[in-house]
């Protein structure tokens, strides 16, 4: 909170080469040094009664660090000291013959280095020489090595010039040369933290070495810097510890980190936006300064402008992000800066040019709240006053404004109930307020001093070793001084009599002003405890009795910062711990609680870009925020509330219960001419008229619409001005005209509960029976995490709704969502979010932001915590958008929901919006979306518009629901032999039988698995053998029935056939011995043996291999085990709800749901345990509950010795696949020898690497011929055919293996498989017998295929091509070649599989083409032509794992 106050010093007809600032504290003066003399100014920049003139031109100005005294060097070689104190000078001229460039001192001011235009380098004390240097080149640069941890005298000084030489000497003649650089040395500054020394020169080059008297020294780092800008107008400042800032000459400041080896710049970007009409962006920083005092970067630049960035950076002055630079205001200057100066420990800022300087002085905010007027400074020169209005006059408001006009830039202000301070740089001016809010001048007298303050009737003056109490005329009653050892005074704070003063050696003292002269509370106090040092006192605030005083210290750059309360009475220091990466930087007390005092802090973080930290997701985290406590002296500080603060408001000025007052950041648009309107002020123009001695006020206001017309030509910009705006705290929301007892109460309810003291609490507040009362004191048991006491809170209250969310927030098993969920209800929205964020729980967080209508916060969220209903928040969001109407907004969240293809053409066509929707159906190009339009066209009976949609979206059944609508049954047969859809199937043959084409219809129906309907149509026809063909197909229950109609028949073949498949063995083996069919007979006794085998137990070798144990022998074994158990268990009772209690109870389902949630493995000893004793029908129970328990836990082994055991070999067969272990598989399959199991096993062995292992493949032929599975054998042989043709080109085994598949299909019942096939080995057919033709019978028929459309399902077209293309290259005809490259092209297909590449390059240089374009072209059109993965999505579905693995297990 600072304001930046301008003058201007213009010398005529003189050129300033140079100018310097004293280095005192108060009122330090400038000196300018032109072509002829120096000259001397004040601050103020009013010029001095005398300046320097010595017949020379003078080269070199400098002030002594600590005295007022200003050091000269003249062009012929002249050293002048000139003593402000006594008016006096000193020279010397026998030393340097030649021109002074360089003049500097070490930090105590004990030693002075001059150097002349010849190389001689000269030590002074005072100004008597010492010792002399002469080295090679102009000297330019120095600086003195005053490191206290090595070098004890501070005497030893580096320089350097443009010879690249850098030395180092002392004030005994002891010189050496300690490093030599190409170029000349730009920079050359110390590294305090690591004791070296870093170089810059003009080659752009970095040196750091280390400081050594002992040791030589060598460089430890050297570093190229890449900097765009002019070399010779290099300039670099430190900053903090470690960050050196460097311009040379561009619109860009560049930041070198050298701790952390990093950097970054600082543009003119953000000034550019502030300033949109000035070509800030083309102008060029011509030199650059920072002040430690008011950690200030200041930037002259060519075209005359000032521009400030203020650091934020807390732990360490360093900052290391552009993040933490803020910008100012720009100051104009209108002509090129050359130079800037700072005062040392005044923070004065003076910028050059050729015959002008800028003096410019920062000032911080200040202000002061009394109960009847308060005032704030807003300018360097101008004060808002605001007086209260008596209940009679309040038409204005209760506190209207008023802006007054100082003569003189303020320094400081002060206030009382009656009087009113200004402090301005010589001069203090007191004034009186009137009843009538009028402000008549008291007194006025000239006065130096560091800072001034008001109490009663008294003036009180401070200096740096003392302070002096006067009366308004400056007349001193008496003063009380600091000695060397308590340091100067470093500042003070009133709160109501008392007063503290801190100073820089970290003492502090109280002072009661309510005597007739202050009295010393306690005694000087140190800020340390036994330990030793608390740190450096930044700021103290004593509370309103004077027996606390809070402060505020720098703790050596912790990141989790501390304050302190001292009690006078115990004389201790007590600390707090802020929250982490929160860092205090003001504190005061309340003005009229004792106990209660607040902080404002500051976010310390640097940005991480962590996705995994939650503080920097939430908004004002970042933010600054004002903390409240309360101090006991015995349960020390104790956290009351906490105020975030908004960019517009820069800090707190008071506290006064019920209010905080804070400074508020207003916007005021600037025109041309320099008037001032704000943005949000609206009150009527009133000069108040007074008499002749008081002082003119003007009120704050905007101007009229004519002077606004007037000025809306002007060029306008954006300032800041600042107001005082009152924030009622938390605790008193409702409660503004509550009485006093009433706010009382409030506060010591909250003081209580603060302290954790619940019966004082209730006690305090048990009389109120307003409601408000009750709710403020709910949302404090909130902020406290007292839900109990917010029980009570809110049963005082009668709130039904919030005593119900209490009893049903217990539910949740986080305190903070319990918590939150009575925040909610008491509307503490923002500690609900708090609160979610604690305890992680998202999914709340996310709910609530959604019942606020918060839906960006909630998709953030959602994104970044709460996945599991990411779906559902963006269908939610759709849902909103499509409320309002925002087509584009509700389509784009119901895509991110998954759920667009249902739910956008349902809201289009709800809304009536069929323009949209047939729009984005073009747009997205989806077979859902064009199957749904279809639909809609065809209920609009638009067919052939249908049709088109219908073939875009491959849709069988449209095409074929449309084509029988328009008696096309021809092409409905054609589309449902090529799609092979189910439902089109079904469709077909409900039309064929209504059309009495009965044969066809029960193809149909049977392709569409509809077996029953193919059934019933075949006992129809009485076409026997496909019942017996479709029966064999279908699931067991229609085999069952077929076989029942069968037998009715008299057809006991077929029927003992299908009993059989269909599992009714008994029934079966009664029929074939009946009707003595032997072979049937002798098939289903081994089947019945199978079936029966439960002596025998399954178990698995090491190998993989199966082996038979007898049963008897391994229940043996477990009774063995059991008895030994029962034996070890006698003396000892498992415990409660443990696995053996549950056991010993036969609570089966206890024990695997007990092993399922602590992730303990069903192992073979348990299966033992739980088995053993029962009957058969209770150990098939509790075998199938093992088996689908292991299955869920993944553990198919067990599930698979389970499922073997209960006799299920086929749900033991799926669980193996779901193991996957090969060996066993095969193992099992073998020795299972059941026809499902075949194919089971065959079908998982094609999902491996078959085609490379002949064994696997040997296998798959053995299960499916074993299995009699014709179909999966001629699938099998397909696939082999197109991994020769594929990877080997091998069209030869490719036929080899397609008449193995025909021969196989050919016993199938699927005849249309069979004429593909046949049609597939006549194309490959043709492609091989084409090779053994004469060139042109080749030729013709190879385009033959090339015509054919089928010809891509047998021979790849890139293999016909390459014939070709071989031939025609063969035959030198590289024409003909060329063109059927380029057909291969068109046809997105890739040469290098098909051509050899020297054959490319010859056709192509011949035709003058460049190889790498054209694969480059080819491989782009491949790219969009054929997505990444289809080919792998295309072999995965060669496997049907619904085969393998049965949901129903």
């Amino acid at each position: 909170m600072s304001i930046l106050s301008e003058h201007t010093i213009t010398l005529k007809n003189e050129t300033i080469t140079t100018i310097s600032i004293s280095n005192s504290a108060i009122n330090p003066f400038i000196a300018i040094c032109t072509t002829s003399r120096v000259i001397l100014y004040n601050d103020q920049g009013e010029k001095l009664d005398y300046d320097f003139t010595h017949n020379q031109k003078p080269t070199a100005i400098v002030w002594h660090p600590i005295q007022p005294q200003l050091s000269i060097g003249w062009q012929n070689g002249t050293i002048t000291l000139w003593s402000e104190d006594t008016r006096t000078a000193k020279e010397e001229s026998a030393v340097h013959k030649e021109e002074i460039n360089l003049i500097q001192y070490n930090t105590n001011g004990s030693r002075m280095v001059s150097a002349d235009i010849t190389g001689l380098v000269v030590v002074w004390r005072g100004i008597t020489p010492m010792c002399t240097y002469q080295k090679e080149g102009i000297q330019t640069i120095c600086i003195f090595a005053d490191l206290n941890n090595i070098i004890k005298a501070q005497n030893l000084f580096f320089f350097g010039g443009k010879s690249g030489l850098v030395c180092l000497a002392d004030d005994s003649k002891h010189c050496s040369e300690v490093c030599k650089v190409v170029g000349s040395i730009k920079c050359l500054m110390i590294y305090e933290k690591y004791n070296s020394v870093i170089i810059i020169t003009s080659g752009l080059l970095l040196v750091q070495f280390k400081i050594s008297t002992s040791e030589k020294t060598q460089p430890d780092k050297k570093v190229k810097l890449s900097i765009a800008g002019e070399s010779e107008s290099l300039q670099s400042v430190w900053i903090g510890q470690c960050l050196i800032a460097i311009s040379s000459n561009e619109n860009m400041i560049r930041m070198l980190q050298l701790e952390a080896d990093e950097n970054y710049v600082i543009t003119l970007h953000e000034y550019q936006e502030l300033y949109p009409k000035d070509k800030i962006l083309n102008d060029k920083i011509t030199c650059i300064q920072y002040s430690k005092k008011s950690k200030n970067l200041i930037a002259g630049t060519k075209d005359g402008k000032l521009l400030f960035w203020k650091n934020f950076a807390s732990t360490d002055e360093s900052p290391v992000e552009s993040e933490q630079w803020k910008t100012l205001k720009i100051i104009n200057h209108n002509k090129p800066i050359n130079e800037i100066v700072i005062g040392k420990n005044s923070g004065l800022i003076a910028a050059r040019s050729s015959d002008s300087v800028k003096i410019v002085q920062e000032t911080l905010v200040h202000g002061k709240i009394q109960d009847t007027v308060r005032i704030l400074q807003v300018d360097f020169n101008k004060i808002l006053i605001y007086f209260k209005n008596d209940q009679q006059n309040q038409d204005k408001g209760v506190w209207p404004m008023f802006l007054w006009d100082s003569k003189y830039p303020i320094k400081s202000i002060d206030c009382t109930q009656q009087y009113l301070l200004i402090q301005s740089a010589n001069k203090i001016e007191i004034s009186e307020f009137t009843n009538n809010s009028q402000i008549l001048q008291k007194s006025s007298f000239d006065k130096k001093c560091v800072k001034a303050a008001l109490f009663q009737e008294n003036l009180i003056l401070f200096y740096e070793y003392k302070f002096e109490v006067t009366n308004f005329k400056g007349v001193q009653k008496y003063f009380v001084d600091f000695s060397e050892s308590d340091g100067a005074i470093a500042n003070y704070e009133f709160n109501n009599k008392t007063m503290v003063i801190w100073t820089y050696n970290n003492y502090f003292r109280l002072y009661d002003f309510s005597r007739r002269e202050a009295q010393l509370q306690g005694f000087n106090c140190k800020f340390e405890n036994d330990k030793g040092s608390l740190g450096t006192i930044k700021q103290c605030a004593v509370n309103c009795d004077g027996t606390n005083v809070a402060i505020i210290a720098d703790n050596h750059g912790n990141q989790n910062d501390l304050f302190f309360v001292y009690n006078s009475e115990n004389n201790n220091f007590q600390s707090f711990e802020l929250p982490k990466y929160r860092k205090a930087i003001q504190i005061m007390w309340d003005h009229s609680d004792p106990r209660f005092f607040g902080v404002t802090t500051i976010c310390t973080k640097i940005k991480t870009n962590s996705e995994n930290d939650v503080e920097e997701e939430q908004t004002d985290f970042r933010a600054k925020k004002f903390f409240t406590f309360f101090f006991n002296q015995q349960l020390g500080i104790k956290e009351q509330d906490c105020y975030i603060l908004d960019e517009k408001q820069e800090g707190v000025l008071s506290i006064r219960i019920p209010y905080i007052y804070v400074i508020q950041i207003k916007e005021i648009i600037v025109n041309d001419n320099n008037i001032g309107q704000t943005k949000d002020q609206n009150t009527n123009q009133d000069n108040l008229k007074n008499d002749s001695n008081a002082i003119k006020i003007k009120e704050q206001s905007n101007r009229n619409q004519d002077n606004q017309k007037k000025n809306d030509n002007n060029v306008q910009r954006k300032e800041q001005s600042y107001r005082i705006q009152d924030i009622l705290m938390n605790d008193f929301t409702g409660l503004e005209r509550a009485d006093e007892p009433t706010k009382r109460a409030v506060i010591n309810f909250s003081y209580h509960l603060s302290c954790g003291n619940l019966d004082e609490a209730y006690k305090s507040v048990k009389a109120i029976q307003n409601p408000t009362v009750w709710e403020k004191m709910a949302q404090m048991s909130v902020k406290t995490r007292r839900l109990d006491v917010a029980e009570i809170c809110i049963g005082n209250m009668r709130f039904a709704r919030g005593a119900k969310a209490i009893r049903e927030t217990k539910k949740e098993p986080q305190f903070e969502a319990q918590l939150a969920m009575v925040a909610i209800q008491l509307n503490m929205i923002s500690e609900a979010e708090k609160l979610y964020y604690q305890c992680k729980r998202y999914d709340l967080l996310n709910q609530l932001y959604q019942a606020q209508g918060q839906w960006e916060k909630a998709v953030e969220i959602a994104e970044k915590h709460d996945r599991i209903n990411l779906l559902s928040t963006y269908y939610k969001l759709a849902k909103q958008y499509e409320i309002s109407k925002e087509w584009d907004k509700a389509v784009q969240y119901y895509e991110k929901s998954g759920n667009a293809l249902k739910e956008v053409p349902r809201m289009f066509y709800e809304a009536d919006e069929l323009q949209y929707l047939e729009g984005y159906v073009l747009q997205k190009k989806d077979p859902v979306l064009y199957k749904w339009w279809g639909n809609h066209l065809e209920s609009e009976e638009k067919y052939e518009e249908a049709m088109k949609f219908y073939l875009e979206a491959n849709d069988a059944l449209g095409i074929v629901r449309l084509s029988l609508h328009q008696d096309n049954l021809k092409y409905a047969k054609e589309i449902c032999n090529e799609k092979n859809d189910p439902a089109a199937h079904y469709y077909l043959a409900k039309y064929l039988e209504a059309k009495n084409i009965l044969p066809e219809a029960i193809q149909f129906y049977t392709k569409a698995q509809y077996y029953s309907e193919a059934i019933r149509l075949a006992k129809e026809a009485n076409l026997i053998s496909d019942v017996t063909a479709i029966s064999l197909q279908a699931p067991q229950l229609i085999m069952i029935q077929s076989a029942i109609y069968f037998e009715q028949k008299k057809i006991i073949d077929k029927a003992v056939l299908l009993y059989m498949r269909g599992g009714q063995l008994q029934k079966a083996l009664y029929l074939a011995q009946k009707e003595k069919l032997t072979d049937y007979v002798k098939k289903i006794n081994q089947e019945i043996s199978l079936k029966k085998q439960e002596t025998v137990d399954l178990t698995f070798t090491n190998t993989g291999s199966l082996k038979e144990t007898p049963s008897q022998q391994k229940l043996a074994n477990q009774q063995q085990q059991l008895q030994q158990q029962s034996i070890q268990s006698k003396d000892k009772t498992p415990p409660p709800g443990s696995l053996q209690d549950l056991i010993n109870k036969k609570q089966f389902e206890k024990v695997l749901e007990t092993c399922d949630n602590q992730g303990l493995q069903i192992t073979d000893d348990l299966v033992k345990q739980m088995l053993d004793g029962l009957d058969d029908k209770r150990k098939k129970e509790v075998q199938l509950l093992i088996a689908e328990k292991s299955k869920k836990m993944g553990n198919f082994e067990q599930a698979s010795k389970m499922y073997i055991q209960m006799g299920e070999r086929v749900k033991a067969m799926k669980a193996l696949c779901k193991l996957g272990d090969v060996e066993k598989i095969i193992a099992f399959a073998n020795n299972a020898r059941m026809a499902e199991i075949y194919i089971l096993a065959g079908n998982y062995l094609q999902t491996g690497d078959w085609h490379k292992t002949p064994e696997l493949m040997k296998h798959i032929i053995q299960f499916y011929n074993k299995a009699k599975a014709f179909d999966h054998l001629a699938n099998f042989f397909e696939a082999c055919s197109s991994v020769e043709i594929d990877e080997y080109r091998d069209y030869n085994k490719a036929c080899a293996a397609l008449k193995e598949a025909i021969k196989y299909s050919e016993k199938s019942t699927n005849q249309q498989k069979t004429q593909q096939l046949q049609q597939k080995l006549k194309l490959i057919s043709e492609f091989i017998q084409a090779k053994q033709k004469s060139p042109q019978e080749m030729i013709q028929l190879y385009y033959k295929l090339l015509n054919d459309s089928n010809i891509e399902y047998a021979v790849r077209q890139g293999d016909i091509f390459a014939e070709l293309i071989e031939y025609y290259y063969a035959q030198g005809q590289y024409e003909k070649a060329y063109e059927e490259i380029q057909k291969m092209q068109k046809k997105s297909i890739v040469l290098n599989p098909y051509l050899d590449q020297e054959l490319i390059q010859k056709v192509m240089n011949y035709m003058k083409q460049q190889v790498g374009s054209q694969q480059q072209q080819q491989k782009q059109q491949q790219n969009k032509k054929q997505p990444y993965g289809k080919q792998q999505e295309q072999n995965d579905d060669d496997f049907q794992e619904e085969d393998v693995i049965d949901d129903g297990i």
